[in-house]
């Protein structure tokens, strides 16, 4: 059973991160790219060695050439750390929580990139304290209704009335891609 375990570890691969700007394809961005690692961390499956290479071998340069000095020996947290110095978000919670509050849909952004951009942001913001994970989901729904362009999707789904009880991540994001597969589908039949 042992042997099944570091198989699945060693088959399992991180998307890239090269610290570039803007993100090339085919990479992710810091946030993205640290709350896999984060995922691997709460493993206790998986030794701090097997995290270390997921953290190695996910790395293009610079970030990889940042980190290149700190060897094998070195643990998960060391990487991070420096990683962390260089490409996190820097600002304390109520920054991000600021900056979080100004975030609108891009133009041709469909609002299910836009919620899950802000998911993003908003996970930043709880993990710096500036606002309590309890709220996530209110704050989440608060400002997709102030920031997407979307009025029609907005009306349609009521969302502006579910404030008070407002739908987790998963269901807001079914809800999303939901109507935006009935639009797209009214706008081929057209």
């Amino acid at each position: 059973k042992g042997d099944d375990v570091s198989s699945r570890h060693r088959s399992l691969k991180l998307r890239s991160f090269s610290g570039k700007s803007p993100v090339p394809a085919m990479e992710v961005d810091y946030e993205t790219w640290r709350s896999h690692i984060d995922f691997y961390l709460k493993d206790s499956s998986f030794p701090d060695l097997q995290v270390v290479r997921k953290i190695v071998e996910s790395l293009l340069s610079p970030a990889a050439t940042m980190v290149k000095h700190l060897g094998p020996q070195a643990s998960s947290a060391c990487y991070l750390s420096l990683l962390d110095s260089a490409y996190a978000a820097v600002g304390d919670g109520d920054e991000l929580f600021a900056k979080f509050l100004s975030t609108n849909q891009n133009a041709g952004e469909k609002p299910s990139a836009y919620l899950h951009r802000l998911q993003i942001s908003l996970s930043a913001v709880v993990k710096r304290g500036g606002l309590p994970a309890s709220q996530m989901d209110r704050q989440l729904l608060k400002q997709f209704c102030r920031g997407c362009w979307n009025n029609s999707l907005i009306t349609n789904l009521q969302l502006e009335r579910k404030l008070d009880t407002p739908p987790s991540l998963s269901e807001f994001m079914l809800l999303l891609r939901t109507e935006e597969d009935k639009q797209a589908a009214k706008t081929s039949r057209m």
